[in-house]
């Protein structure tokens, strides 16, 4: 399930917040499969959250994966209205090589933000979140997906949202 990607809407809200959170794993493993606990409890705190799976290595190469997570943004851009989220407050999160990711794409360090932004409907303004840690506090949430652990119902497709959306 490459180039797909995981949506975690609030509850409630509107014009929210959205977080694109890229996993890590050297470019050669990972998935968004491991990370529901942070797009749930993001959900939690207000974000529309996307979780990503971009291309692995050594069958695809860089910038591969600066390019899918290009193609999340561009997807976010024009979709994430469907989900409460505003498309003028978009901000990158990554974890080690997804981290890696997401600096090479708000950098521009491959070419790869004119894909992201290539509509030009939406101002970019280049936020990323950093490593700095966020404070939390419960709530609730509405999850596109759902791990065994959740606190957060499962939504199921007949309303209209689907677990996971094809980036290309």
């Amino acid at each position: 399930e490459r180039q797909k990607l995981d949506v975690y809407q609030p509850r409630k809200g509107s014009s929210l917040r959205v977080l694109i959170f890229v996993h890590g794993g050297s470019w050669r493993n990972g998935s968004k499969e491991i990370y529901p606990f942070l797009g749930e409890r993001f959900a939690l705190e207000g974000y529309v959250t996307l979780i990503i799976n971009y291309r692995l290595a050594p069958e695809n190469v860089f910038p591969s994966f600066v390019q899918d997570a290009a193609l999340a943004v561009r997807w976010a851009k024009g979709n994430i209205q469907n989900f409460a989220g505003d498309p003028n407050r978009v901000y990158l999160a990554g974890h080690s090589a997804g981290a890696h990711i997401v600096a090479m794409l708000a950098l521009d360090a491959v070419g790869s933000r004119e894909l992201a932004i290539r509509d030009r409907t939406v101002e970019d303004d280049g936020r990323i979140i950093g490593s700095q840690p966020v404070r939390m506090s419960i709530g609730g949430a509405r999850s596109a997906r759902s791990s065994p652990r959740s606190k957060a119902p499962r939504v199921d497709s007949s309303d209209g949202t689907r677990r996971s959306r094809a980036l290309a």
